[in-house]
């Protein structure tokens, strides 16, 4: 058997620890023994003099293994983390994701974080074998006009 994915995990975050850097927020947090948080930081925008980054985007994604969603929240925020915009977030069924692996590295983050998501194969065999065709709804019919 391969040895596990080496990943970034970080406590749970905590109000009286005080400031926390990007470096130190990125990574996966457990959430509870179901659901698991990825968060991690991008640069977006550069000081026009020097290498100071004036903006970057935050992505969060909570893989929630008892329902099989993952829920993706971005926002933009200063290089001082005040918000720049407001948060955006999509719920995406586990089924939704063409890379396996972004589901398999938050289950292995989530069993070293001491949580019991179930079995990796159960999971991907629940949640991929819903999979279907995404149907356009029909508009709705209301009978013959009345004269």
């Amino acid at each position: 058997m391969a040895e596990p994915k080496k990943l970034k995990l970080i406590e749970a975050f905590n109000a009286t620890k005080g400031f926390r850097s990007m470096a130190m927020q990125s990574g996966y947090e457990k959430i509870d023994s179901d659901r698991v948080l990825e968060r991690y930081f991008a640069p977006v925008i550069y000081a026009l003099y020097g290498d100071s980054v004036k903006s970057f985007s935050m992505t969060t994604t909570v893989f929630d293994f008892k329902s099989y969603l993952a829920t993706v929240t971005t926002q933009q925020i200063s290089g001082s983390f005040e918000p720049l915009t407001e948060p955006s977030s999509a719920i995406v069924p586990f089924s939704g994701f063409e890379n396996k692996t972004a589901i398999e590295d938050a289950h292995q983050a989530l069993t070293q974080l001491g949580g019991d998501p179930g079995s990796i194969e159960d999971i991907l065999d629940r949640s991929f074998s819903t999979k279907r065709a995404i149907t356009p709804l029909k508009p709705p019919s209301f009978g013959p006009k009345k004269t």
